[in-house]
């Protein structure tokens, strides 16, 4: 969700957007008569047109540039806020969970689970479906035939998982979204670097 603050004659109104949807849904809280009022072609994307009691005018245009969505709010010509897209669905993310992308490793072992439990379900209605239809009709049959669908698709749900996690932190990285995550661990690494140094050091001199 996408949001704007700002006052317009001494009283504070705000602008609401999802994303996901056109500006033309875009929601305004505040005691003013809004009124939507036409969308004009940009050279990269849309403008939708608002008026506003009091004469006042609000913009939002919605630009695509170098594969990157960008949503702009201005009122009566003058940018309120600029949002990138990709950056905040990122940081949202990020802030739902944030101990899953600092630490993969945790996020592996998640991972693992869910797909075990998604294998697990997935093999017992089809195990269940085709005993019923008559492809299966012993025990032993059943139990290879599911640990062989079990390990496939095992191995399935987790690499597409896997992927999808890399390429959101990847995005992650991108966007700065975990750079004080980075930097601090950075940070620390320096500090005990430095700390065993000063003992070892200490330790030299105390033996002289």
């Amino acid at each position: 969700m996408l949001d704007w603050w700002f006052d317009i004659d001494n009283r504070i109104c705000s602008v609401r957007m999802d994303e996901r949807k056109t500006a033309s849904t875009a929601v305004f809280d505040g005691d003013f008569h809004v009124k939507f009022e036409q969308v004009r072609l940009l050279r990269s994307g849309m403008t939708y047109v608002y008026s506003l009691s009091g004469g006042h005018g609000i913009n939002i245009n919605d630009v695509k540039f170098r594969g990157e969505r960008y949503v702009s709010l201005y009122l009566d010509g003058t940018l309120i806020k600029e949002y990138n897209v990709n950056a905040e669905y990122c940081k949202r993310k990020y802030g739902a969970r944030p101990e899953s992308y600092e630490r993969a490793g945790r996020h592996a072992g998640a991972i693992m689970a869910g797909s075990a439990a998604a294998a697990f379900l997935m093999v017992c209605f089809a195990l269940s479906v085709a005993t019923a239809m008559g492809f299966i009709s012993t025990l032993k049959q059943a139990a290879a035939t599911g640990a062989a669908v079990a390990a496939t698709l095992f191995v399935l749900f987790f690499c597409v998982s896997l992927i999808r996690y890399l390429h959101i932190l990847k995005r992650m990285e991108k966007y700065s979204v975990i750079s004080s995550v980075k930097n601090r661990r950075k940070q620390n690494s320096r500090i005990k670097r430095k700390s065993v140094y000063a003992i070892k050091r200490k330790r030299d001199t105390s033996t002289k």
